[in-house]
């Protein structure tokens, strides 16, 4: 049986995702697309620019307000917000997870194996947190489209 938005009540309740989203292309959309196929509701968490400059140390190119109102913009995506904390700080994640009652959260293949997950992925199972990974798009990366704009065209 399908609810009235034509999915299967066995998808998870609520699902979130967590990005960046710096100079949104093709992949954030592939990687948003996936993940609202395979939950009920579309929880998203824009990292905020604190914590990007924090891990990253250096700017994003788009502000953080214009980052969640971009994700916002695409129409399908339930809720977002900025990312309350790092997914580095266990006990922060835990906390926030749970605040906003996550079924499931949905993390990109390539941070499959990284000392973060392997610490949250027992912590999320314990509380009845799922965790899947999704495919990367590998004809695009906000790197490539980083390096494409400071260097310009070189095919």
């Amino acid at each position: 049986m399908l609810n009235d938005r034509g999915e299967s009540p066995s998808l998870p309740a609520r699902g979130l995702a967590v990005g960046v989203f710096d100079l949104f292309h093709v992949g954030h959309l592939r990687y948003l697309q996936f993940i609202r196929a395979r939950c009920r509701t579309l929880v998203v968490a824009v990292t905020s620019d604190a914590i990007v400059l924090e891990k990253k140390q250096r700017p994003t190119a788009v502000s953080e307000a214009h980052r969640i109102e971009i994700v916002r913009g695409l129409g399908w995506v339930d809720e977002v917000l900025p990312q309350p904390a790092s997914l580095d700080d266990a006990d922060a994640a835990e906390r926030w997870l749970t605040a906003l009652s996550i079924d499931h959260v949905f993390i990109g293949d390539d941070w499959r194996g990284s000392a973060r997950w392997r610490t949250l992925e027992p912590r999320l199972s314990a509380l009845g947190i799922g965790l899947s990974w999704t495919p990367r798009t590998m004809e695009v990366s906000t790197t490539a489209l980083r390096q494409h704009i400071q260097h310009g065209c070189k095919e």
